[in-house]
């Protein structure tokens, strides 16, 4: 699996709480729901809704507190039947590019891989788009979950980017782990 995305349990916690007993219409909440993973294809440390040194900030503090997000995430989840929690998000926000050091292992820690840069390689903003159909795998069903993120994002000099990715996994009945679809693509538009 080339990227991990790092969702705030803080999301799942809020969710869990405004989970609706029965079969109900979906909860909808905000949360500080943000991601942190390493796009390894291109060399970068990506910070999605969080920035590198508020991420980094809070993780020396031993994440204490609310993640220190820039915008809460509108989500939604409920509870089907069988007792799957199905949730979803999807939201533009800020996004940043830095770009690992030259000594770093793969996924080490994203402060520490990116601490000989001074700046991010690139800065804009993504639309990402996150669906699970059984949050607290349930085993009720087979769990297919992932994101899809798109959008532009503008280098040191000024040149735009095209930036996205697809993830999908699904964990069977059985406790399988599959990865279904991982691919990251970054291109310089006007090319």
């Amino acid at each position: 699996m080339r990227r991990v995305l790092v969702v705030v349990a803080a999301f799942l916690v809020a969710l869990v709480a405004a989970a609706p007993v029965h079969a109900d219409p979906p909860a909808q909440t905000e949360e500080p729901i943000f991601g942190v993973f390493p796009d390894l294809e291109n060399g970068f440390a990506v910070f999605w809704n969080i920035t590198r040194e508020d991420f980094c900030t809070w993780q020396a503090g031993g994440f204490a507190g609310a993640p220190p997000v820039i915008e809460l995430v509108p989500a939604s989840m409920h509870e089907t039947g069988k007792g799957a929690f199905v949730a979803s998000y999807k939201a533009t926000r800020p996004i940043e590019l830095w770009a690992l050091d030259s000594d770093v292992p793969p996924l080490g820690d994203p402060c520490s891989d990116t601490s000989d840069q001074s700046a991010p390689w690139a800065t804009g903003a993504v639309h990402v788009t996150y669906t699970d159909n059984d949050l607290f795998a349930s085993m009720t069903r087979m769990n297919v979950f992932g994101d899809r993120g798109e959008g532009t994002v503008f280098d040191a000099d000024g040149a735009a980017w095209h930036y996205s990715w697809t993830s999908r996994f699904q964990f069977t009945q059985e406790g399988e782990f599959i990865v279904v679809h991982d691919d990251i693509n970054l291109k310089k538009k006007g090319n």
